[in-house]
């Protein structure tokens, strides 16, 4: 996860403003944090005439639903941010592709050369050994590659990052 926030931070540095760390918005979060609470309620107020294993649902539902809501918002709302285009208006997409180990020099070579779809179109493994994180602007004017190798129980950068404008 930080080297995710090390690559945002890396990114909005060096694209020129193009790029910049925003906070995702809040509002869906709140939404479900609120409808929680009103099956919560709806629960509370049910009547006799309603199962006790409705009731109990519509607690557990509401429960989870303020939960789930609340660690939402409190993430987006406190959370490192998230690279924004602002050219287009919108947020970067993350992609996590993971290689083996044997891959490391090839996945390295193709970051450095700004070949992100052959690096897409290089077979992908379970493993988690190398693992290259690319970020592309919805309209694919904007994309930055960099990939990292577990290395002494830590992920390290094996190539430096590498950004793409068309």
């Amino acid at each position: 996860m930080s080297n995710n926030r090390n690559i945002c931070e890396a990114l909005c540095a060096s694209s020129d403003g193009v790029i910049v760390c925003r906070h995702k918005s809040a509002a869906m979060p709140a939404a479900i944090f609120f409808a929680g609470a009103i099956l919560i309620a709806a629960s509370y107020a049910a009547g006799a005439g309603v199962p006790s294993g409705v009731i109990s649902a519509l607690g557990f539902a509401g429960g989870v639903l303020v939960f789930a809501g609340g660690v939402l918002a409190l993430k987006r709302i406190y959370g490192a941010g998230s690279p924004y285009h602002t050219g287009e208006g919108r947020f970067l997409r993350v992609e996590e592709l993971r290689f083996a180990k044997e891959k490391s020099a090839e996945v390295a070579r193709l970051v450095r050369e700004g070949d992100f779809d052959a690096l897409r179109a290089l077979s992908h493994d379970g493993v988690s050994s190398v693992t290259a994180t690319v970020f592309t602007s919805p309209g694919g004017t904007f994309r930055a590659c960099q990939a990292f190798e577990f290395i002494d129980l830590e992920m390290r950068p094996i190539c430096d990052l590498k950004i793409v404008r068309r």
